[in-house]
């Protein structure tokens, strides 16, 4: 699936369900930061700093109930450290998504005076696509040929309106899958990556 594709299915998507009644359809434009982790780099640690950004939108299926899906852009990896004072350089695995959470949506805590829900929890799925991938200070970086380009992920989280657009979210995504996995190896050696990460974010729903 390339990246036209991508768009088509998520433009398709959005178009749909612009058509249902406005006042249960809700966009939303999102950022955030994404703190990674992968299992099989023998490290620990949410290390990985990266951008979270995108759209979403949702339909209301019942007053306190949504369904939603996203458009985003997903830095994800990890990292030996978040700094070093000795002047090396932090060995990394980078590995960039465009991602496509399709998301359900419980909505409590409702505000009578200003007739919205303040707080909710979710949970989803979340496909993606790897875009770009790069590791440093490695000794083994043409593993990277043999990274899988799609992804499947689950994902839950909560979050919270601070006012009616306005609210932020933390969400725990986690691959279902490995996206690389070793045909040969010694007992040494990386046997297979999975991927991990926490994500919190802002948004605006318009």
């Amino acid at each position: 699936m390339n990246y036209f594709k991508v768009l088509s299915i998520t433009f398709c998507l959005v178009t749909s369900l612009v058509r249902i009644d406005a006042q249960t359809c809700k966009a939303s434009v999102l950022t955030g930061l994404n703190a990674g982790q992968i299992d099989g780099d023998f490290e620990v640690g949410y290390n990985k700093l990266g951008l979270s950004a995108g759209i979403g939108i949702g339909v209301n299926i019942k007053p306190n109930m949504m369904i939603s899906t996203e458009f985003l852009y997903s830095q994800r990896g990890s990292k030996n450290g978040l700094f070093r004072r000795d002047g090396v350089p932090n060995g990394s695995i980078r590995i960039d998504y465009i991602s496509l959470p399709v998301v359900y949506k419980l909505y409590d805590w409702y505000q009578e005076d200003k007739e919205y829900y303040q707080v909710w929890i979710e949970g989803g799925i979340a496909p993606g696509r790897l875009i770009t991938a790069n590791i440093t200070g490695s000794d083994q970086p043409e593993l990277i040929e043999d990274f899988r380009t799609t992804d499947v992920s689950w994902l839950l989280g909560a979050g919270y309106h601070i006012t009616e657009n306005l609210f932020c979210s933390f969400r725990y995504t986690r691959s279902i899958a490995p996206f690389y996995v070793a045909e040969n190896s010694g007992a040494n050696d990386v046997q297979q990556f999975l991927s991990y990460f926490l994500t919190l974010r802002v948004g605006y729903q318009l």
